[in-house]
């Protein structure tokens, strides 16, 4: 089986590999997608933190007094 970026970015030629080779393709396609997915969440968690710690403190939040 070639590098799964080959098939990663063709993957009309992953629909032609034998049936047990497709379902290895496709398992590392789903896996990638899930590390991917927790990775971008505790990024944007970490860029929210670092843009609310630098907002300035005068600005009035709408639901505090």
């Amino acid at each position: 089986m070639k590098d799964i970026r080959y098939y990663w970015r063709n993957p009309s030629l992953a629909a032609q590999l034998p049936k047990e080779e497709r379902e290895k393709v496709t398992e590392r396609f789903f896996e990638l997608l899930a590390k991917d997915k927790e990775k971008n969440a505790e990024w944007r968690s970490k860029v929210v933190k670092e843009r609310n710690q630098n907002l300035p403190h005068t600005c009035a939040h709408p639901n505090k007094p």
